[in-house]
């Protein structure tokens, strides 16, 4: 996010830890002040340039931003529980604009041998939960050199799979 921000893009993002939003600017040492909405705690970069919301991400709707033409998932639906997931998509594509680009970060592996979180989620379920309205396309797929665990990493089969959606219209 901090590396989009240096080249000139606005950054929203939503994170539900307030640790990783304080995180986020000092580590990448930008100057930043907060205030306190109804449902959100916002971080946010004295150039107004990058807004992070600390709470809950179902609570974010077009009344607090305008709808997203871009998003950069790097996480969010592989800490999802399988349950979880189904809401927390059909609530993302009601916050996006009609032409919309989104690249997903997702792991795909062997569930018996490390159960999550992150979570596998294979190009069955990223079809079953976008593809009525996505187009889909795997950009890249590359062993992560990281493993959870010894069973993982013995097994290697732990991936990285990187996808582009698109809305269809």
């Amino acid at each position: 996010m901090a590396w989009l921000w240096t080249l000139g893009h606005e950054i929203v993002g939503v994170e539900f830890s307030e640790i990783a939003c304080e995180q986020f600017f000092t580590e990448n040492s930008i100057n930043y002040k907060i205030s306190t909405l109804s449902n959100f705690k916002l971080f946010k970069s004295l150039d107004d340039r990058i807004k992070l919301y600390n709470g809950d991400f179902f609570k974010m709707n077009r009344d607090v931003e305008k709808p997203f033409g871009y998003v950069w998932d790097r996480g969010s639906l592989v800490a999802l529980p399988k349950d979880l997931r189904i809401r927390y998509v059909e609530h993302m594509l009601g916050l996006l604009g009609e032409k919309f680009k989104y690249l997903m970060d997702t792991y795909d592996y062997d569930q018996n041998l490390y159960p999550g979180p992150p979570h596998s989620v294979r190009m069955e379920e990223i079809q079953k939960l976008y593809g009525e309205r996505c187009t889909i396309d795997l950009v890249e797929s590359k062993m992560h050199n990281r493993p959870f665990n010894k069973k993982l990493q013995e097994s290697n089969s732990l991936f990285n799979k990187l996808y582009f959606l698109k809305n269809k219209n």
